[in-house]
């Protein structure tokens, strides 16, 4: 793969699965390319990149390498710019109803819901039709420059018709770039690492992460630790539900959120604590639901009921401090009462 541009997805046998296409890459048969719309890909068949392929947007092809064929194209369109073969051979690319091909040439196969369409835009490429057996016809149809032969299914290719001229010039751009880009690359690869198959399959695997069955929680943790089975406990008969991984599904408390909600739990049923210095216990104290513990709502109620004794004393007309019984007198008083 010389150069990819947009969605290149490429399918290695050997993983099993499509890839992300890179430059780079070497492709062996049963390999497969699918590019995505706006995307592109060039290929080279021999080492000084001189017989290139580009698969446009929307375009799958299969490399077979059985004999004179080397690409099999299911949809999409293909440029072919071929100028260095082994003599007495040829490059073919097969489509569902033709097989396109050359022995030097550049030209455009295109599969399209009519079959195939071939577009000669220099020297003479050539077409024979599928036969309704199957089997790839022997008759021989040249396609010369600035022409192009349409050729449906089981059928032979239809007489050659002028291919727009803009659309003959703008394959000559196409030609320019690709070759260009494909000299780029012969340099490239003289500077980087050879494309190593089996690395790079490994490393696709590797991505995907540890193998394990779905579904299937891990028995560890990242850091190797295990994680203890959750057990069942409660604070103060109440506790806090989570849900925690477990056979039947159910609501457990494992002891790792119990220690988290154990400093709340102290913050509300801690005894009551005193600035230093005071006994009488009059500091308010913050309980769970706005209420008070009994032992705190005795001491007020006592406390209360002494204040009410001391107002109604002081209530009544002062006496003289200097009889003693009346000073006696009103302590039992207030007591009594």
């Amino acid at each position: 793969m010389t150069y990819c541009s947009g969605t290149v997805d490429v399918f290695l046998t050997d993983a099993g699965e499509y890839t992300q296409g890179q430059e780079g890459m070497i492709l062996e048969a049963g390999d497969a390319v699918k590019t995505g719309s706006g995307g592109s890909a060039e290929l080279s068949f021999n080492e000084a990149n001189t017989n290139l392929l580009r698969l446009s947007e929307n375009t799958e092809a299969k490399v077979v390498f059985s004999g004179d064929e080397k690409l099999e194209m299911t949809c999409g369109e293909i440029f072919a710019s071929i100028s260095s073969l082994p003599s007495e051979s040829a490059f073919e690319i097969r489509t569902p109803t033709a097989v396109s091909g050359a022995r030097g040439t550049d030209w455009v196969t295109k599969v399209t819901d009519e079959g195939t369409d071939i577009e000669a835009v220099e020297d003479v490429p050539y077409v024979r039709h599928i036969e309704a057996s199957g089997a790839v016809s022997r008759e021989v149809t040249p396609v010369t420059a600035g022409q192009m032969t349409t050729v449906r299914k089981f059928q032979k290719p239809m007489p050659l018709q002028p291919i727009p001229v803009i659309r003959h010039q703008e394959w000559k751009q196409v030609k320019f770039d690709v070759r260009q880009r494909g000299s780029e690359a012969a340099v490239k690869r003289m500077y980087r690492p050879q494309f190593d198959r089996k690395d790079f399959i490994r490393q696709i695997k590797e991505k995907k992460g540890p193998a394990g069955e779905k579904g299937k929680p891990a028995a560890e943790g990242a850091s190797g630790e295990k994680r203890e089975r959750p057990v069942f406990d409660s604070i103060d008969g109440r506790g806090r539900e989570g849900r925690q991984p477990d056979a039947g599904g159910k609501p457990l408390i494992s002891r790792e959120g119990e220690e988290r909600g154990q400093p709340d739990a102290q913050k509300q049923f801690k005894p009551e604590q005193h600035h230093q210095g005071d006994t009488s216990g009059g500091q308010k104290t913050q309980t769970p639901h706005g209420e008070k513990p009994q032992q705190q709502l005795k001491e007020n109620k006592g406390q209360q009921q002494h204040q009410g004794a001391a107002n109604k004393q002081q209530a009544k007309p002062p006496q003289a401090r200097s009889a003693p019984h009346s000073q006696k007198g009103a302590v039992k008083s207030s007591r009594h009462r």
